[in-house]
């Protein structure tokens, strides 16, 4: 071949090439403009929060249609994903399902979900079903994702005007500790949901499981129970009866079951059994169990609005009770008088308070007054008298100390110490802990606390690291972290503690008991159970804005992190702000808190009220699991709307550009900063993701933290990459995906950030 031929050849194949590229790049389309691009998104579907529908008596079925709204036109055909959730409409009595997805084409901005209803003939009262959207293809979840159907009783759409029918409450399950020999009657008490209307009754089964009948638990009993049915008189707001249960020791859990059916009078929910589990004690432990208590407790005073407030306080057990015993306390004055700052308690003599065989702590109440007159803290005592069946500590008194809440007062927050904290031996090296003290509300600046570790039977440099210094907090902060080294002691197997005690504080009060201890177990010892640290005790929260029920998420932190899954329950509980007024009810039942975690966040709506006084409500935390939970269980939240701040928006930039490091060795981190539009009120999240462009996540950029956090009083929030070296300009896209007390743009491509990485 010559050489004019193979340049011929060259030059062709060239023209060949250059017009197959011209070809592709006239008909390819511009990624942003294809579906899902950021020209031309996917629409985001949702659902209205609530329906209700009625069905004519004749109609043994209706299909109910469940509008499904999209937010634009479908740039292409998908579809969206749902489930039912029974609540006391249940499957089979009261719909079936007949479905779980339902298409949508290209250019719709709507489609309709059909639901078979059934029309149950015992339907005396409302019932209800959930209906989810969990998924989409094509398409993403809006912010309204599952509606509640109501179907109304039978001959509601008549114009009837019958009171709705009671539900007997059923819970999913029952635990009593069986006493150590011969047998003992528990009592069971389930609520309805409203008062009886007239008198009323069920049939309660048993069913053996490992537990059995006449060997582990005899018959149901009660004054109102014959044979298995048991009364309710009309008026009444629950039914009670007995179990008894045969007792044992050293055995492992039984169970068995409770079935409910035929009642008369009240409805039953879906599910009808109640699983029964039967604990045994332990021989070898304590027939007479200790009460364990606090030194000190610090409680809020309630605000001038408020007027007056309870606070239920729970004392721990060092063992079940095997049989019921009874304690006698009252309430004694001190700078805090009864009548003025306090409701006094005389529960001595025939007011004695009974726990009963099984209780593993000791609940009480306290209600505390509004002095408009004082000027500083206050302190009484509650004395704990005598007991028959639990040993009293050798100090039989707890210090109650009243936080002046009135406002100009000159008051600070006030800093809460424990009597003691626990942490488990590291099994080898060292290990970091954190002692997290308490504030009875955020700091309005910053503080700072003296702290020292003091030797008892740990020492420094064998058992811990010695602390002598100030841990400072900056302005917002709800609590102290004190950190705490521990070491390992190889060749040591004992309990060791230290005392820490506290020093001038400034910015926050230190209360009149300033030191506390430090139990460090054994690494062969079991890991102490984490505590939940419900800080700080007071938060405040803004008014919603525009008129519109607003969202704001709450964090409380463990002291650490949990070993095991755990669960609590939360409730809401009404102060001068009401639930379905001021805020939507909270109702967590055994919330489900994963291993590992090191918080617990918990939703609370607010809702709009055009009101420029400050109100309050308690959120109620009981019946953990694997958690500890503090004496007092309760954190007042103050919607205030004059000093607390919106919940800010989040300002989007158009584009960005980071320039890469130079080469491999430089510096990767780069930043970049998103401001808000006031103040952060609430500390909170982002949760952010990104969209590969010319730029490949793991190749030329990495994500640093896809939940980037900030605090109270914040106004910006960072988010960080790490960055490799690029020959030329490349670029991705930052996704804005969800906020925890922050609001992002209502619109997606508003929640779209270019980014531009230029080469050193």
């Amino acid at each position: 071949m010559n050489y004019a031929t193979y340049l011929s050849r060259i030059l062709n194949a060239t023209l060949i090439l250059f017009s197959l590229l011209l070809l592709s790049a006239c008909d390819e389309t511009h990624p942003d403009d294809l579906p899902g691009g950021v020209n031309n998104p996917y629409p985001e579907a949702s659902v209205a929060p609530e329906s209700s529908v009625a069905i004519e008596a004749a109609d043994e079925t209706l299909v109910f249609p469940v509008a499904v709204t999209l937010s634009r036109p479908a740039p292409e055909a998908g579809e969206v994903r749902y489930r039912l959730v029974a609540n006391t409409a249940t499957e089979g009595r009261d719909y079936e399902v007949t479905g779980s997805t339902v298409s949508f084409a290209e250019g719709e901005r709507q489609v309709q979900i059909q639901l078979q209803l059934l029309n149950d003939e015992s339907r005396s009262s409302a019932r209800e079903l959930i209906l989810e959207l969990t998924g989409a293809t094509n398409a993403t979840l809006g912010a309204s994702v599952s509606q509640t159907i109501t179907i109304e009783p039978r001959g509601q759409s008549e114009g009837g005007s019958e009171q709705e029918v009671p539900v007997l409450n059923l819970p999913e399950s029952l635990s009593f500790i069986a006493p150590p020999a011969g047998s003992d009657e528990f009592s069971v008490v389930i609520p309805f949901s409203n008062s009886l209307l007239e008198d009323s009754g069920v049939t309660i089964h048993t069913v053996s499981g490992s537990a059995l009948e006449n060997e582990h638990y005899g018959e149901i009993s009660g004054t109102n129970c014959s044979g298995s049915v048991c009364n309710a008189e009309q008026g009444a707001d629950e039914l009670t009866f007995f179990l008894t249960l045969i007792g044992d020791t050293d055995a492992e859990d039984r169970s068995f079951r409770l079935q409910f059916l035929a009642a008369d009078g009240f409805d039953l929910p879906g599910n009808r059994e109640v699983e029964v589990t039967v604990s045994y004690p332990d021989s070898s432990a304590s027939a007479t169990p200790e009460l364990l208590i606090p030194e000190q407790l610090s409680l809020r005073m309630p605000t001038a609005e408020r007027g007056q407030i309870s606070y239920p306080l729970v004392f721990a057990l060092s063992e079940t009770l095997l049989e019921e015993a009874t304690i006698a306390w009252r309430t004694v004055d001190g700078s805090a008088q009864a009548g003025t700052h306090f409701n006094a308690v005389d529960a001595t003599g025939t007011n004695t308070q009974t726990l009963a065989a099984g209780a593993s702590e000791f609940s009480l109440e306290l209600e505390l007054l509004h002095d408009a007159e004082a000027s500083q803290n206050l302190n009484f005592e509650l004395q704990l008298v005598s007991s028959d069946g639990v040993v009293l500590p050798e100090t039989r008194t707890i210090d109650i100390e009243i936080v002046n809440s009135n406002v100009g007062a000159g008051s600070t927050p006030q800093l809460s110490v424990p009597s003691e904290v626990t942490f488990h031996e590291p099994l080898s090296g060292s290990d970091e802990k954190t002692i997290r003290l308490v504030l009875s509300e955020r700091l309005a600046d910053a503080g700072s606390v003296g702290v020292s570790f003091i030797e008892e039977s740990a020492k420094a440099g064998l058992h811990y690291v010695d602390f002598d210094g100030r841990i400072s907090a900056p302005a917002g902060s709800a609590e102290i972290a004190i950190p705490l080294t521990l070491l390992a002691r190889v060749n040591e197997a004992a309990n060791t503690s230290l005392r820490v005690e506290l020093y001038d504080a400034q910015g926050m009060d230190l209360p009149d008991n300033r030191s506390f201890g430090v139990n460090i177990e054994d690494s062969g010892a079991k890991a102490p159970t984490p505590n939940l640290v419900l800080t700080p005790s007071l938060i405040r929260v803004p008014t919603p804005q525009a008129g519109a029920a607003e969202q704001v998420t709450l964090y409380f932190d463990f002291s650490m992190p949990l070993p095991t899954d755990g669960a609590l329950s939360v409730r809401s509980r009404n102060g001068s702000a009401a639930s379905g007024i001021d805020f939507s009810e909270v109702n967590l039942t055994n919330a489900f808190v994963a291993a590992g975690s090191e918080l617990i966040a918990i939703d609370v709506e607010l809702l709009p009220v055009a009101s420029d006084e400050v109100r309050e409500f308690e959120l109620e935390f009981s019946n953990a699991s694997e958690i500890q939970l503090p004496e007092n269980r309760t954190v007042t939240v103050q919607i205030d709307p004059v000093a607390t701040p919106a919940i800010p928006n989040l300002s989007v930039l158009e584009n960005e550009t980071l320039i890469a490091p130079e080469d491999a060795a430089a510096d990767k981190r780069r930043v970049i900063v998103l401001p808000f539009e006031g103040e952060a009120p609430l500390p909170g999240t982002i949760r952010v993701t990104t969209r590969d462009g010319s730029a490949v996540a793991g190749t030329d950029f990495n994500l640093v933290d896809t939940d980037p956090q900030f605090a109270v009083g914040d106004n910006e929030i960072v988010i960080a990459f790490d960055l490799e070296p690029v020959a030329a300009a490349v670029s991705f896209e930052l996704i804005l995906l969800s906020a925890e007390n922050a609001t992002l743009p209502t619109e997606a491509e508003d929640r779209v950030i270019p980014i531009t990485i230029e080469p050193f």
